[in-house]
């Protein structure tokens, strides 16, 4: 009697011992949302036929937002050379696997006339890449805009050499 229940003592710790180990070697996936979504600060650059050198500017923010399934809304708001920029891409389409994810939509593009008429609306339109644990890059187009205008924004600290 005895050898039976150490017998069955040993098969229930060798049962719960397995079933232990495979919960701890779960491999755990985030969700894309999770993964992509979010508010993001770094800075841009504004580049654009006319300007020979693309201009900085830090403490900028990005928002992407999760809609559904693979599609995501994202919003990039920036004053450059004094002049609101205000960049909305709804229904971006979001592919990849791995954490590495490549982002492209279209959008609009609302920026401030030079001449103090109030904003003004252009096509624009977005191809980026996420990529977990790395700075999300997107960069932003606008062809109609100066012979044509590209923003890029990079999370984290501009890099001394951008400065």
């Amino acid at each position: 009697m005895k050898l039976s229940a150490l017998t069955l003592l040993l098969a229930v710790f060798c049962l719960a011992s397995c079933d232990n180990d495979e919960k701890e070697n779960e491999l755990i996936i985030d969700p894309v949302e999770d993964i992509i979504s979010g508010t993001y600060q770094g800075y841009s650059t504004f580049a654009a036929a006319p300007i020979p050198e693309p201009l900085l500017t830090e403490n900028e923010t990005v928002t992407i937002t999760a809609v559904e399934g693979n599609k995501f809304d994202v919003s990039f708001t920036s004053v450059i050379m004094g002049l609101t920029v205000k960049l909305v891409i709804d229904d971006a389409t979001v592919s990849g696997v791995d954490g590495k994810f490549q982002i492209d939509g279209n959008g609009t593009a609302y920026m401030e006339a030079m001449d103090g008429s109030g904003l003004k609306q252009y096509d624009a339109s977005l191809t980026g890449t996420i990529e977990k644990g790395a700075p999300r890059r997107l960069i932003f187009t606008c062809p109609t805009v100066m012979g044509g205008t590209t923003i890029t924004f990079i999370e984290g600290a501009a890099p001394d050499t951008e400065k």
